[in-house]
Parts: C-alpha cells; sequence; structure tokens
C-alpha cells in the first residue's frame, strides 16, 4: 500500500519530462514575449509547476499527476481522503524550493544588497530541505518526507488505502531513526551558519571587496541583478579572478553600443571600488540575456577579460536554447 522511494522519483522523473516537454512548446511559441520579460519569466515556469502539480495531486486530479497516474500512485491525505488544494499548495511549495532553488535564491539576492550570510544561509537550507525530503522518505516507516509531514500527506497505491493497515506500518523505532536523521541535518545546517558568523577572521578581505563592488552596482549600474565573487588562486596554473555577472534586457543586450558601454560602466566601478586589485590576475565581466523559466531557457552572453589595470585581453560570446 505504501510506496517507496524509488518508484515516487520515478513518478516526479515522469512528471517532469512532461513539463519540460511544456517549456519547450512555450519557448518557441512565446520567445519574444518570454525575451520581454527577461529574468522575471521564472515566475511562469514556477506557476505553471504549481498549477500542474497542486490542483492535480489535489481532489481536483484525484490525487493524481500523470506521472502518479500512469504509475498507479496517489496522494492522500493520512485519513485517506484526498488533499484539499491549498494542503495541494502547500505540498509543493516545499518541492518549489529545491527544484528552483537557484531562482530562488538569485531573487532573495536581488531584493537585498548582496550579502554572504544570506546567499549561504538561502543556498544551504534548500538543500536541508531537498536532503530531509529524500531521507524522510527512504527511512520513515510511511515514507512521508518533510513536503507530506507539512500537508499531512502520505503516497499510496491508487484504491489500497486502509486506517488499519496505516497503522501497522507506524514504528517507533524507524519513525526514530527518521526525525533522529532529519535533526541532524538540521544541525549540522545551524553549526553551519554559525560557522560563518563566528569564525575567527570573519569574512574575508576578498569578499568584503566583491560585497562592496556588488552594493555599489546595485544602486549605480543599469545592470539587473548584478552579483560580484572571486574565484581561482594563486596556485600553479590557477588565475585568481575577480567576476561580475549581470543582466540585461534583450533589447538592450542586442544594441552592441548600450552593452558594450554598461560593460565599460561595470569595469570603472571595479576599478574604482576595489581595494584588492593587487590579488586580482584578471577581471572577468559577463553580462548575459535571455529567459529561463525553470522548465525551458534561451540565453546568450557577452564575456570580456581585463588585467587589473583595465586593459582587454580576451572576448566571448555565446548563447544557447532547450529544455532544462
Amino acid at each position: 500500500m505504501i510506496v517507496g522511494f524509488w518508484i515516487r522519483l520515478l513518478s516526479d522523473l515522469i512528471d517532469q519530462l512532461l513539463l519540460l516537454g511544456l517549456g519547450w512548446i512555450l519557448s518557441v511559441l512565446l520567445k519574444l514575449e518570454l525575451n520581454e520579460l527577461g529574468e522575471n519569466a521564472g515566475w511562469l515556469g514556477i506557476t505553471i509547476s504549481f498549477i500542474y502539480v497542486g490542483l492535480l495531486q489535489s481532489f481536483l486530479g484525484n490525487g493524481q499527476s500523470f506521472g502518479k497516474k500512469i504509475l498507479g500512485l496517489q496522494v492522500l491525505s493520512l485519513d485517506g481522503k484526498k488533499l484539499s488544494v491549498i494542503k495541494s499548495f502547500l505540498r509543493y511549495s516545499v518541492l518549489a524550493l529545491v527544484f528552483y532553488k537557484g531562482y530562488f535564491r538569485g531573487y532573495l539576492i536581488s531584493l537585498f544588497s548582496y550579502s554572504l550570510l544570506l546567499s549561504s544561509s538561502a543556498v544551504s537550507f534548500t538543500y536541508f530541505v531537498m536532503i530531509g525530503c529524500i531521507s524522510l522518505v527512504i527511512f520513515h516507516p510511511l515514507k512521508r518526507g518533510i513536503h507530506d509531514m507539512v500537508a499531512g500527506s502520505v503516497v499510496v497505491k491508487k484504491d489500497t488505502y486502509n486506517l488499519e493497515a496505516i497503522g501497522k506500518y507506524e514504528n517507533k523505532k524507524r519513525s526514530l531513526l527518521a526525525y533522529s536523521i532529519l535533526g541532524g541535518e538540521f544541525l549540522i545546517f545551524i553549526l553551519f551558519l554559525t560557522g560563518l558568523l563566528l569564525r575567527p577572521h570573519g569574512i574575508s578581505e576578498s569578499v568584503r571587496d566583491a560585497e562592496n563592488i556588488q552594493v555599489v552596482l546595485l544602486n549605480n549600474s543599469s545592470l539587473k541583478s548584478p552579483s560580484v565573487w572571486t574565484s581561482g588562486g594563486k596556485k600553479e596554473n590557477f588565475k585568481n579572478f575577480l567576476i561580475v555577472n549581470g543582466f540585461l534586457s534583450k533589447k538592450d543586450f542586442d544594441n552592441e553600443t548600450y552593452r558594450d558601454l554598461q560593460i565599460q560602466d561595470a569595469l570603472k566601478t571595479v576599478l574604482v571600488t576595489s581595494r584588492k586589485l593587487k590579488e586580482i590576475d584578471q577581471i572577468r565581466i559577463f553580462v548575459r540575456s535571455g529567459f529561463d523559466i525553470g522548465i525551458a531557457k534561451a540565453y546568450q552572453y557577452e564575456r570580456e577579460d581585463f588585467t587589473p589595470d583595465g586593459k582587454k585581453v580576451s572576448e566571448e560570446s555565446g548563447k544557447g536554447n532547450g529544455i532544462d
């Protein structure tokens, strides 16, 4: 009656393939509109996924998305009733943190000035949720992940639910093991964040330098959602890059003069703001455009590398599209 991890994973993969197909169709039919939306197009993908999963796995869809219908699975509440739309949406909201973790992290960072603690907290929390969902489905006697706990749900083979049998599946020792593993994962998450706050030397000077540059770009640049970080090091065959990444609308990106102007403005900001240029081998500036709705994407970029004194040493451009 209770469904295990692997068959649930297979049903999710089937659903993902269906969503990818829909995303590809939308990227072809609505390419101009999606390019116009730019980074905000991600909300369209999130909305489609919520509607698809949230409605079909509620009482409206008999607790079955297409993937679960194909494999004969069903999402029900613990008492055997079908989920309300609200509970089904709540259940998927936990999974959305995992499937769209990159988009949510970028959105949070764009709302606030750059913060190492914020970005680290956001990405580590999504990984905690992902690992928590997987570990609970594997070890919990009723195979209930965090998303099931939140919604009060359980996944069963269709038309096999039996309240008495549910009671027989309950096992205090296995439940304790599952919750102990989840508690251990949460403790690691807390210790990681505590380590960021309390490490002896605090945030490194190179990271603080990148933060300062990003704050200036956020306040003064026409680049949207700029991010700045350092990469590499002084080891043999490795260059130490200071990397700037920003977004332009399709219209602005296709205007080569305007695009080059934004790259030069970003370079000037780095040269004026940075206090660690002596430790940098090259400054790398990415400008990107296009859209990514999670279930489909199309993008293009321009990359230019400069010496610490502002001389261009290389450039590269590229583009791609398809399903992701």
